[in-house]
């Protein structure tokens, strides 16, 4: 809904993300070169949200940058653990941003990434937003991580299956740490 240049600033997005990804591995380097990338060749006043992180789970270690893009929500089984939201702003709205990690263990839990159109899914007559979307995952806990993502989803869906805007939801589970309750 955002028109053709939109879309041709995000495919170029997923290009370079694709491409630079392959060699550099810290993701607040690589937001760094992309936004000096899309800075240099956006049409001006448009950026792109992004977040770029690593999970490594042998160690259970994720880190994560964040460009102007909703917070990522940390979860245990029943209660949030912790919220990384963005330090800098999103690409291509300035060509010097500092860009940092978070570097966090998952402590058997999961981290949550998601784009505005859940949040501003309906159910009933009010919008998600993000306590909605934290009732919603610790009501799901329980269920296994294919299922509970796809029943966060079917939850904001209208009776017709339907949504007002795009709709993603990524879930990235760490095994549980042993020795803990």
């Amino acid at each position: 809904g955002k028109g053709m240049n939109a879309a041709l600033l995000m495919a170029k997005t997923a290009s370079l993300f694709r491409c630079l990804g392959k060699g550099i591995h810290d993701p607040a380097k690589l937001l760094t070169m992309l936004n000096r990338e899309i800075f240099e060749t956006s049409i001006r006043g448009m950026f792109v949200t992004m977040l770029a992180g690593v999970f490594d789970p042998g160690k259970n270690l994720v880190t994560l940058a964040n460009a102007g893009h909703l917070p990522v929500l940390h979860m245990g089984c029943a209660a949030l653990i912790a919220e990384y939201p963005a330090k800098a702003p999103p690409l291509g709205i300035s060509p010097d941003c500092d860009f940092s990690n978070d570097s966090f263990d998952l402590q058997g839990g999961c981290i949550y990434l998601y784009t505005d159109g859940l949040l501003e899914a309906r159910m009933g007559d009010q919008r998600l937003e993000k306590e909605g979307l934290i009732r919603l995952v610790k009501e799901y806990a329980h269920l296994p991580i294919a299922q509970r993502c796809g029943a966060i989803a079917d939850a904001v869906r209208s009776p017709d299956g339907a949504v007002e805007d795009d709709l993603t939801l990524m879930i990235v589970e760490g095994k549980a740490t042993h020795g803990m309750q």
